[in-house]
């Protein structure tokens, strides 16, 4: 039975209507309310992913409620899916996109050879499984899968500073899962494999700072991309330990190092002088990779306080109190002094770190074991003090101050001390000119009464007998005198 006209014009409009109508990257096919928009070809590398974008209409509607979407290969069979009891026999294959909304989105992980083929999506309702639509199996996606040539995806940095833990994770471009791609690390300073992950966390130094690292990507059939990136480590100035100025009498020379990237510069300052080289110092500063050295020396009238090296660049700064040392020097304060029966010594030093002092001498042991009483205060100045009987001859006196920066004798002059003896020898004088002064006056006070009585007995036996009348008791004296026989 033959077809009217009508039917036929029918029939060849609804065959016209299914017609592909070829986009770029892309096909739209529409057949009474039904379309679908999605690539018509898809390239892939093997182990890595791709998302596949997709939307359709059912009934002229793009909003449905619990309904089923399919993709299916060329044998019919469904590869991925999101009925709850089917998942697909592509477990690398997902259909991400929710049907209830139009949405018919698939995407590939860790592709493989065996992916390569054509695909085609068919929508179900959830209330009428009846009312469901094969987007023509005319219409196919071709996937196709090509041997692995991109870059794996390293992490960004960001600043890579010495002495700071830092983490960084290779990864597939896009992202995706791949159980079938391996991850292992090289590291240019560091032979054979530097680390197996794709995620590493290391502590780089200065060491690494031009050094590169790079991630391996490799397929399980073999196939193997990297990427490569260059080290570029900074360090905020470190102030090498055990720095120190020196400073004689008149002159301070001090050093500081540091060690920074970009290399630091250094200045000076202190509490107690303007430390420039417009105030009289002579600061000089040079780089060598790393490390920048920079020397001061100067002229000093007094102890200069506190001197403080900064180091500082982009990085940031650090600062460090430098002690001054210097080697004693004995003070010309030092001295002995001796009486007649002891010896008392003092010797002053300047040192930093502080003096020890010692004595010694030539013709004695100068020990506290030997009888001598040594007592000492140590500090920035130095006082020993020396103290013991007084030997005949002591010879002389050293005394000697040592410390780290060198060390310095010096013979003390003795003193002697005549006070005790002068009051001594005075007490003696005085003594011996009283009694003479005492002997001499007893002499002289017999002479003059021995004198008296010749004169007495001159005049009892003169011519003058007037005299004797006139002196009753010379007379009577005489008397006695005869009586006596005298």
């Amino acid at each position: 039975m033959g077809m009217k006209s009508n039917e036929l014009c029918g029939v060849r409009l609804f065959l016209t209507t299914i017609t592909l109508c070829w986009l770029w990257r892309g096909v739209t096919c529409q057949v009474s309310g039904y379309s679908i928009t999605v690539a018509s070809s898809v390239r892939v590398q093997e182990g890595l992913c791709v998302s596949i974008p997709c939307t359709f209409t059912a009934d002229y509607k793009n909003r449905f409620t619990d309904s089923t979407g399919y993709w299916k290969g060329t044998l019919n069979d469904i590869v991925a899916t999101n009925h709850k009891s089917n998942n697909g026999q592509k477990t690398n294959f997902h259909l991400t996109g929710n049907p209830d909304t139009g949405d018919c989105s698939l995407t590939i992980t860790d592709a493989g050879r065996e992916d390569n083929g054509e695909y085609y999506f068919r929508y179900e309702d959830g209330k009428n499984s009846a009312d469901s639509y094969s987007y023509y199996k005319e219409v196919k996606t071709t996937i196709t899968v090509t041997d692995l040539t991109e870059e794996p995806v390293i992490s960004d940095l960001g600043s890579v500073i010495a002495g700071v833990e830092k983490t960084v994770t290779c990864s597939p471009p896009g992202n995706c899962p791949a159980t079938s791609l391996t991850f292992q690390w090289r590291k240019s300073n560091v032979p054979d494999i530097w680390k197996n992950s794709p995620s590493i966390t290391f502590t780089p130094s200065l060491d690494d700072h031009g050094t590169t690292i790079t991630c391996e990507m490799s397929h399980s059939k073999g196939k193997t991309t990297q990427k490569t990136l260059l080290l570029h480590v900074y360090k905020k100035p470190e102030i090498f330990k055990g720095l120190q100025c020196k400073r004689n009498m008149t002159v301070i020379y001090c050093e500081c190092s540091a060690m920074a990237n970009p290399p630091a510069s250094i200045t000076w300052s202190s509490t107690g002088i303007n430390v420039t080289e417009t105030s009289g110092f002579s600061i000089k500063s040079s780089s060598h990779g790393y490390n920048t050295v920079s020397r001061l020396e100067g002229s000093v009238m007094s102890p200069p306080g506190d001197l403080w090296c900064t180091a500082g660049n982009t990085e940031g700064s650090e600062s460090q109190k430098l002690p001054i040392y210097e080697k004693p020097q004995i003070l010309q304060e030092s001295h002995c002094r001796k009486n007649l029966s002891a010896i008392y010594c003092e010797c002053s030093a300047m040192a930093n770190p502080p003096a020890s002092i010692t004595w010694s001498s030539n013709s004695i042991n100068v020990t506290e074991t030997s009888g001598f009483s040594i007592n000492s205060s140590s500090g920035y100045r130095t006082v020993s003090r020396l103290e013991g009987a007084a030997m005949s001859r002591p010879g002389d006196i050293w005394c000697t101050a040592e410390n780290t920066e060198g060390s310095v004798s010096q013979k003390l002059p003795i003193y002697v001390d005549w006070t005790r003896p002068l009051l001594i020898g005075g007490g003696i004088i005085a003594f011996l000119i009283l009694g003479i002064t005492c002997a001499v006056f007893a002499i002289k006070n017999c002479r003059v009464k021995k004198n008296i009585s010749r004169s007495n007995s001159y005049v009892m036996e003169g011519p003058n007998n007037n005299a004797k009348a006139k002196d009753p008791e010379s007379r009577n004296e005489a008397s006695r005198n005869t009586k006596r026989g005298i």
